[in-house]
């Protein structure tokens, strides 16, 4: 009997351990997501507060371009031309890293339903949401809203969207200028936005920004693109598509892949870290 137990109290002295062992790496996983959760939040928060015009610079340049090529002109390439090829490149080479950490649009969209999720858990509620196949056609809005700048921009009359454009209210805005008389329709179209970002996450990242139009449509490095080991995830998971704040499977390469603004909230919520940007195919052909 003393034999038994003795063996019954190694078993659950062993279990006991095992227990904390799997409590302690779950635990450490938990202290690296929200470790690189902040760090993108401080980078985020550093880019808003200091550089919180380059948006608004990078599409000037895009708009200087099309007046060029709309009056026949050379291309003064001035600092807005530059910014914008230089976050150009880097998307190219990089990957949408502009949208994910350094877009003052983005960030305070990221902010503001970041509140709206407070609030829920708070009230224990859930605020209505755009249910995700309509999100995948209404991004298709960007493209049209690029093309619209786009074209005013060659016929010289792109001064009527500016005056009453909602980035105007919010650089404004930015600089506690609440004189909303010269601007009104800016801002109207501002808080309706800021209302958007309330409920659906990313709000005028998905459907309205014609700086992600452009950037979607660049022929982004493969290098670049998250991929997923598919073969290894867990049946029924899909933690990293709930996650994703555009919307964007990592099925492949397909043409959405350009929609991916770099956030890594997949790659912290997997349970199997089966998402980085490695090869997989040539991996597989390793292996």
């Amino acid at each position: 009997m003393l034999f038994d137990w003795t063996v019954r109290k190694k078993i659950e002295r062993d279990t006991y351990m095992a227990e904390k062992k799997q409590l302690t790496v779950a635990q450490k996983k938990q202290r690296k997501r929200k470790i690189q959760n902040l760090v993108r939040r401080g980078i985020q928060l550093a880019f808003f507060l200091f550089l919180p015009s380059l948006f608004s610079e990078a599409f000037n340049g895009v708009k200087g371009i099309f007046r060029a090529i709309g009056q026949g002109e050379v291309l003064a390439v001035n600092d807005f031309v530059k910014t914008f090829i230089i976050i150009c490149v880097i998307t190219l080479v990089c990957g949408r890293y502009f949208c994910g950490y350094a877009c003052a649009f983005g960030t305070l969209g990221d902010a503001v339903h970041g509140i709206a999720k407070w609030i829920q858990k708070k009230l224990k509620v859930r605020f209505p949401k755009i249910p995700e196949k309509v999100c995948i056609h209404l991004q298709i809005i960007k493209y049209v809203n690029l093309l619209v700048i786009l074209i005013t921009c060659v016929l010289g009359v792109s001064q009527v969207i500016e005056s009453n454009s909602p980035w105007q209210a919010f650089s404004r805005i930015r600089m506690l200028d609440f004189k909303i008389a010269g601007y009104w329709i800016g801002f109207v179209c501002f808080m309706l936005i800021i209302v958007g970002m309330f409920f659906e996450e990313r709000f005028f990242c998905q459907f309205l920004c014609p700086l992600g139009a452009i950037f979607s449509l660049l022929p982004i490095m493969p290098w670049a693109n998250l991929k997923r080991k598919e073969g290894q995830c867990i049946k029924g998971c899909n933690a990293c598509q709930k996650q994703c704040p555009v919307h964007h499977k990592l099925d492949g390469i397909s043409v959405r892949s350009n929609e991916c603004i770099q956030c890594g909230r997949c790659r912290l919520v997997c349970p199997k870290g089966n998402i980085s940007l490695r090869n997989t195919k040539k991996e597989k052909a390793k292996s």
